[in-house]
């Protein structure tokens, strides 16, 4: 039995629905609705998901969330379901690209702390995928630190630290996993130093993106969902290490 979530045009709403019946002899007028959500969640782009601004996301009542966080969270804007599928489908991509470019070997660069648990759902998602594929490339991975944000406000001068042997990054395919991007200041600090490494190629995976008026106009190679210029928190996101155990994302009362 599978669940699929489609988009209508006509009627401008997503529908998510599960098919125990034949495809070949039977109609859709005999799937079981589930659930129906705003169409504006499904808006097209070419390579994530985008949250219009007026998507206001799920009632937190209907979720599973810590009694301490309950005064402090509005809504849910993307469950934790959604976040792993589009994950695996990120890998998907990621796989696809790079043996494109006849890549050998992957060398995943987690920006911490908030990376870090996209990083193990992607590695996940792609260890499955190269076994699935029965391709030649390996991954190893290492970690850097960009001081970005202080409560939630993101600095015009990210601080760079970390790396243990930054020259060992010379000739490699590298991938930079990073949890959002904002203002896309951060990125290009990460994306000049690297540079300066000579290395065979580099793209970013962030597993979302924030629509912001002082956006620099960056945007990276993978993209899990667009969102709107809202701060949220939760699954990898913090409010001063706060929230990162929440396995959803959350819009956070202002």
């Amino acid at each position: 039995m599978w669940a699929f979530l489609s988009y209508n045009a006509d009627s401008g709403r997503c529908i998510a629905w599960e098919t125990p019946y034949n495809t070949e002899t039977q109609s859709l007028s005999d799937v079981h609705i589930l659930i129906t959500v705003p169409g504006n969640m499904c808006t097209p782009a070419d390579n994530r998901i985008v949250l219009d601004d007026d998507y206001r996301g799920f009632d937190v009542r209907q979720f599973c969330l810590p009694p301490r966080y309950a005064n402090y969270v509005e809504s849910v804007l993307i469950p934790n379901g959604m976040l792993k599928d589009r994950i695996e489908k990120l890998a998907l991509d990621i796989v696809t690209s790079f043996e494109n470019d006849n890549a050998r070997s992957l060398t995943l660069l987690c920006v911490l702390k908030g990376g870090f648990k996209f990083l193990a759902d992607l590695v996940d998602g792609l260890e499955l995928t190269i076994r699935a594929r029965e391709t030649s490339i390996t991954m190893s991975m290492d970690f850097v630190r960009i001081k970005s944000y202080v409560n939630d406000k993101s600095h015009h001068e990210p601080v760079l630290t970390g790396l243990d042997d930054p020259k060992t990054l010379k000739g490699k395919d590298i991938l930079v996993v990073e949890d959002i991007i904002d203002t896309g200041n951060t990125m290009k600090v990460l994306l000049n130093y690297l540079e300066t490494l000579s290395p065979r190629s580099v793209r970013v995976a962030s597993l979302l993106v924030k629509r912001t008026p002082l956006s620099s106009g960056y945007t990276p190679d993978f993209a899990g969902f667009e969102i709107p210029d809202r701060f949220v928190v939760g699954y990898a996101f913090d409010y001063n290490d706060h929230f990162r155990d929440m396995h959803r994302s959350f819009d956070r009362k202002l």
